[in-house]
């Protein structure tokens, strides 16, 4: 019997080291492609709000198109009119395949399309860099779990991953992680 419970303590710590090292491996893959998500994300929402330039400039075109719709002749791929607010001459680009009418609409909506954007663009920005700061520090907080090691630390090292895993945005991708690791462990049991 002593022989029996010492070689259980002796695997249960192997076994207890195991599942520590597994878990971090886990939450460590979640946080690097949630991380390249996030700043994917974050990369987009701001290359929509650098388009800002180029909604005003579509608001002015409609506006000098608008002035000048008797001066444009169908299937034209370009108009020259003069904008008397700066006194220069403006090179608009139309669609030949539309008429004049149809061009100034087309602009303005454009217009509208990327307002709507950039308004939905301008509330995500904040949410998209706190959820990218926040697995930065995730991250930050699994590399000093993982620098804690030996003997009664691993109890430590356990209780901070644990902690880490306990989040409720981690605990979520790992489950969706971990549920789809059963189920192809299923398939394979079921062939």
């Amino acid at each position: 019997p002593d022989w029996l419970a010492a070689a259980e303590a002796h695997y249960a710590s192997d076994e207890g080291e195991r599942e520590s090292v597994d878990l971090a491996r886990e939450i460590r893959q979640v946080l690097k492609r949630e991380t390249k998500n996030a700043e994917r994300r974050l990369s987009k929402i701001e290359s929509e709000l650098a388009e800002a330039d180029q909604a005003s400039e579509l608001q002015r075109h409609g506006e000098l198109l608008k002035g000048s719709l008797g001066s444009i002749r169908k299937g034209a791929s370009e108009v020259r009119v003069r904008d008397y607010a700066t006194d220069e001459e403006v090179t608009i680009a139309l669609d030949p395949t539309l008429g004049p009418r149809e061009n100034l609409e087309a602009t303005f909506k454009r217009y509208q399309k990327l307002l709507r954007r950039l308004t939905k663009a301008g509330g995500q920005v904040e949410e998209a860099r706190l959820w990218r700061d926040k697995l930065t520090a995730l991250q930050a907080r699994l590399e000093e779990v993982q620098g804690e090691a030996g003997g009664r630390e691993e109890a430590e090292r356990a209780a901070g991953l644990e902690a880490i895993a306990a989040d409720p945005e981690i605990a979520r991708m790992l489950g969706r992680r971990r549920a789809a690791g059963c189920g192809e462990r299923l398939g394979e049991l079921r062939e």
